[in-house]
Formats: structure tokens, sequence, C-alpha cells
């Protein structure tokens, strides 16, 4: 209740704050009770009740402003002693309930479930007390917060011919750039026979180039048709010129999920293993990084004719794919130094008939 010079004008459903500094008046209640309230800039907030008003038709109070504050001057009568007194609590009445597990695995934080029940059923705390049973519920908080992704189930059968499935993946940028400006690395993976073909790539999109030499031999020398590829859904391999072809041939394109590197765990595994040979033998070698791309297809080179979990005793892949028994008798300690024959040809008379050089590496399908 306020009280003026001889008027008293009463607000209704106040808050009561006696260790408030000061008392604060909404001008958005005031207006909702009919009050309209006038900013005069400079001067003075001019308040006034609407000419209809019952008890004070019309009646303006004034306030005045200091610092974009509108203070009225005005004494402030206390309710009566009996509004004062504190609401007995005792009035007030709560169910009486018996916490349930799942009430508890709230207040313990969203512990885990043996955790909680064991903290429940045994003697870990006191006070616990809890009716219901730990059924298995789904909490919706624990699911969002701290529930990690599930493992990804098996794609399907493995492939029972070649050229069925071919994986296909970039690797890359290298910091260090090949001899001929390579950045990169594609591999192609045939899942049957486990078989990789890589080749070093200046630019992402040049990897169509490989896949149509690599899809020919495949079909040329087993007679085999390709039917479908796995890729992440990198642009480089589904759209533009690869996406065309492959569409026209009517070959299937598998993308996985963003970010589902399960999904195409075969491939980022045969990566791994191709770059971390690689690096192994430019570190036995003491070579710079400059020959990453030699050491890397050295590193494809040697896996297809080495053994592999992944197929038969005593099978390669080699052999899978060309049905005869890999010769290594022409392999050499990669990085070795190596004196290359000068052919008479190219030599003159009294010239050295060798020349020093650094073994990096084999081709396919080339003898000597």
């Amino acid at each position: 209740m306020v009280r003026f010079s001889r008027s008293f004008l009463c607000f209704r459903n106040c808050l009561y704050a006696p260790d408030a500094p000061v008392n604060l008046i909404s001008v958005g209640a005031l207006n909702e009770q009919g009050l309209v309230v006038t900013f005069n800039p400079g001067t003075s907030t001019e308040l006034s009740l609407p000419p209809d008003d019952l008890d004070l038709p019309g009646f303006t109070f004034h306030a005045t402003v200091i610092r974009r504050l509108s203070l009225l001057h005005c004494d402030f009568v206390l309710p009566d002693d009996d509004l004062l007194k504190p609401m007995a609590f005792s009035a007030l009445s709560f169910p009486n309930i018996v916490p349930s597990p799942s009430l508890w695995h709230r207040r313990f934080g969203h512990l885990g479930k043996d955790a909680m029940q064991a903290a429940l059923t045994q003697d870990y705390v006191r006070g616990a007390v809890f009716k219901g049973s730990f059924s298995h519920e789904n909490c919706i908080a624990c699911i969002i917060g701290k529930s990690p992704q599930h493992s990804y189930a098996h794609n399907g059968r493995r492939a029972s011919q070649i050229g069925q499935l071919l994986h296909m993946d970039l690797c890359g940028p290298y910091l260090t750039q090949g001899p001929c400006g390579e950045k990169h690395f594609f591999v192609i993976l045939d899942d049957c026979s486990n078989t990789g073909f890589t080749i070093c790539l200046r630019k992402k999109s040049d990897a169509f180039i490989h896949y149509e030499r690599t899809e020919a031999y495949i079909e040329r020398s087993t007679g085999c048709k390709i039917k479908a590829v796995r890729v992440d859904g990198a642009l480089e391999l589904t759209a533009g010129k690869m996406g065309t072809h492959l569409a026209s041939r009517g070959i299937a394109i598998q993308k996985t999920a963003p970010y589902a590197h399960p999904q195409a765990g075969k491939i980022e595994r045969y990566v791994r293993t191709i770059e971390e040979g690689g690096q192994t033998l430019l570190a036995d070698s003491g070579l710079s990084m400059s020959f990453w791309c030699d050491a890397v297809l050295t590193s494809q080179y040697l896996r297809n004719r080495l053994p592999t979990s992944t197929l038969a005793a005593n099978v390669t892949p080699f052999e899978v794919l060309t049905r005869t028994k890999s010769d290594v008798s022409h392999l050499r300690v990669w990085g070795c130094q190596c004196f290359v024959a000068i052919p008479d040809e190219l030599r003159d008379k009294a010239c050295f008939k060798r020349f020093e050089g650094i073994f990096v590496g084999y081709e396919e399908h080339r003898l000597g």
C-alpha cells in the first residue's frame, strides 16, 4: 500500500522483500491495471489513473527522473502483522514415497547399472532405501550423454569371385611431393583375392585413369566382370568421370556412411598396412621422404606376393589372381646400393660399364 498526502493507493499481489534496498514497480503491470504512464524527457514521469476509476478517478502523480530511473516519493505502509508471519510449513503436505532404483540412478548422477545395484544392495552406503526391481530401463540422458556408438555389423559375406567387389580409397596428401609431384596414392583392393593395385597421383581426380586400367586388366586376365565397388563417398570416386563410367557399366557403388570408418574397415586396414610398410622401408634405408612414393609401391608389390591371414594357407594374393606361385628370387633389400649395367649401344669407348645407383622398387609386368 502506498500513501500519498491525502489518499492511499493499494498495490496487490506484490512481493514483500523487507531487506531490499529499493522497491521496484513494473510499468507493464501498471498498464495492465489501467494506469497511463507518460515519460516526459528531462522532467518527470507522469502516472495517471483512468477517469472512470471508482476511488481516485483521474488521479495523477509524478515520479522524479534521475539518470534514466523514475523515482516515486511516497510512504510505504506495512501490512498487518498477521500477513507478515512466515508460512507454516506444517500446513504443507508432500507424498511420502520410497525411491525406486530408477530414481536412485538419477540421484547417483546416472551411475552405471552394476555399480548402482551394488551401492543399493551391498554394504557401500547408508540410507539408500528403495523399492522396486532393477528392470532394464532406457535412460535417455545416458543415451545422449555417454552411450558410445555400437560396433558395426559385418557388411556381408566375402566375395567368392574375383571382381565381385572392389574396395577403393585415396590416401594423402603427403607433405613431401614425389619426384613427379605426387601427393596422394590410390588403392584398389579385390575382396576375393586380396590383391591390391596402387598408384601415386598428383591430383585425386587422376584416380579414374588408374581405375580404368585396373578394371581392364582384371576382366581381361581373369574373365570376371567387375560387379560392385565400395567407397567412402569421396566425390573423386563416386561422381564425375568415375561415377558416369561405373553407372554406364552397371557397376554398383556401395557408399559407406559418413565418418563410419568401420564400414570400410577392410580397405582402411589395407591402406594403413601399405602406408606403414612404406614408412618402415624408408626408416630401414635411411632415404629421405622424397622417396615415399617408391616405398609405398614396393610395399604394395610385396604384399601381393606374400602370405596374408585373409587367405587360406600356402596361398598368396598373386596366386589367386594369376593361378601361379609367386617367384621371389628377384627380390632385393629396398634402398640398397646397386650397380646398373650400361648397354654397349649407349657406352662410348673406354667408358665405365656400370654406374652406381639406389634400388627403389619393382614394376609389374616387366622382365628384368
